[in-house]
This record gives structure tokens, C-alpha cells and sequence, in this order.
């Protein structure tokens, strides 16, 4: 099976939030950096039962923008997806969240980036037949 979820390719990985896991179908969001020192907000939808509807949305940061972010918020690049998580703390006291808390706290995500000065771009791998999970 080949895997529609981009966070497997990161080199520094912070896992952010997850719906509930213990349906079929849930959310997990991940905060990571890649190879090339771009950082990668994803939102990767997974049905456990039907894995023709896995799919993923992101938010890619290019290398420079990704760098001047961690020099805005003086943090290494490789330590901004634990300090991105760390500072969603609005998001915490849920202990299961449902599928659209997930996309809300995505959003929350790159609109703080956007707050920043961030410029990225905004991907979806699709599903098995272009299915388009948001």
C-alpha cells in the first residue's frame, strides 16, 4: 500500500493533535521539517477500513522562508515543529478531538504563520480516485 501521508518523510517530526483513533476514520496533524529544511504543516486524514479515502493536506514553507521564520522567533530550524506545537496550547484540554477540531486547529496553524509573514503553499495528495478529503 503506499502511504499518502507526507509526514513520513520528515527528518524532525512533532505530532500536534489526532482525532480520535479509536473510530476508523481520524485526523492526525503533524508539524515537521524535511531534507531540504522546509518546514511542513500536514493534516492527514486516515480510514483505517477504506484506505482509498487516506489522503493528506499541507502547508510548505520553502528553505528561506522556513529559515527567516526561525530567526524571527529565535529558534533553531530544527527545534520550530516542537516549538510550534508547544505553542498551540489552546488546543490541549481536548482530550478527543473531532474531525473538524483537527482541520480548525490546520487552520489555526497556517493562519499563524500567515501572522508571521510566512509564505507557503498549500498541497493535497488526494485519495484513490482524486478523492479530496477537505
Amino acid at each position: 500500500m503506499v502511504t499518502k501521508h507526507i509526514s513520513k518523510n520528515n527528518v524532525v517530526d512533532t505530532t500536534v493533535m489526532w482525532s480520535d483513533d479509536e473510530i476508523p476514520v481520524f485526523n492526525e496533524i503533524h508539524v515537521g521539517i524535511n531534507r531540504d529544511l522546509q518546514l511542513i504543516v500536514s493534516i492527514e486524514h486516515t480510514d483505517t477500513d477504506e484506505s482509498q479515502y487516506n489522503c493528506c493536506t499541507f502547508a510548505k514553507l520553502s528553505t528561506d522562508e522556513t529559515l527567516r521564520l526561525a530567526r524571527r522567533l529565535k529558534v533553531r530550524t530544527l527545534k520550530l515543529p516542537s516549538f510550534i506545537s508547544c505553542h498551540m496550547d489552546d488546543w490541549d484540554d481536548i482530550e478527543r478531538p473531532s474531525l473538524a477540531q483537527t482541520r480548525e486547529c490546520f487552520k489555526e496553524i497556517t493562519e499563524r504563520l500567515l501572522d508571521e509573514g510566512c509564505h507557503f503553499q498549500i498541497k493535497r495528495i488526494n485519495g484513490a480516485n482524486n478523492y479530496i478529503c477537505y
